[in-house]
């Protein structure tokens, strides 16, 4: 407990350490957890991680990986921003939604080359060298087929990511490249939790999408 509003909670049992991506699953699985049972002791506890979350966004709209680790990096920016839409979309909180535009804004801008590549950092604490992660491409996927569901829905980026998860990084045999470092060379291991199995979901999720709609997407991608 912080405060009477405020709560975080830690990673993992009998790991105590605190990360803003992992408060934000915790708060979307409660609320989830209220929809479905109507127990508002389980909104509540939800509440009190979200402002946490909330309160703790810095003010250009980004959040560090938790207060003492102070990176700011692609796929934990996605899963903060995807868990507060699941918690939006359950309490129609206008905080929530003001915090997600705001941290939507900071992506967008800042997470995103002007050739259309995205980054995996924006703020880094010791130097790693990746120019291209493919699991960041995944969860920006994911993130914008998110977005959707809460404002008119807009498919640029959807366009570009799709593209170029499966012109640029998919192989020959099928799987997909893990990284490109930043003298352009590629990790081409294919490992299951790191992207394969988050580039699969995000695509299934596009395809049954573009199968659901009366529009079509499907022939720029």
């Amino acid at each position: 407990e912080i405060s009477e509003l405020e709560e975080d909670s830690k990673y993992g049992y009998k790991y105590n350490y605190m990360a803003y991506n992992a408060i934000a699953y915790r708060a979307a699985l409660l609320t989830q957890g209220y929809k479905l049972l109507n127990d508002k002791n389980l909104l509540s506890a939800a509440q009190k991680n979200i402002n946490y979350i909330i309160n703790n966004q810095l003010d250009d709209g980004s959040w560090h990986y938790s207060k003492d680790s102070f990176f700011i990096d692609n796929i934990h920016t996605c899963f903060i921003l995807k868990k507060l839409i699941r918690c939006y979309q359950y309490t129609e909180n206008s905080n929530i939604l003001k915090s997600i535009q705001k941290g939507y804004e900071f992506y967008i801008n800042n997470f995103i080359r002007n050739n259309g590549t995205l980054k995996h950092f924006v703020k880094i604490r010791i130097p790693k060298f990746r120019k291209i992660e493919t699991y960041d491409y995944a969860e920006a996927l994911n993130l914008e087929i998110e977005m959707n569901k809460i404002r008119k829905p807009n498919f640029e980026y959807i366009e570009s990511f799709s593209n170029q998860i499966i012109n640029k990084f998919q192989t020959k045999d099928g799987y997909f490249i893990t990284r490109i470092n930043s003298l352009n060379m590629k990790n081409r291991v294919p490992y299951l939790g790191w992207p394969q199995s988050q580039v699969f979901l995000s695509l299934t999720k596009l395809l049954k999408i573009i199968n659901e709609q009366s529009f079509s997407i499907d022939n720029k991608i």
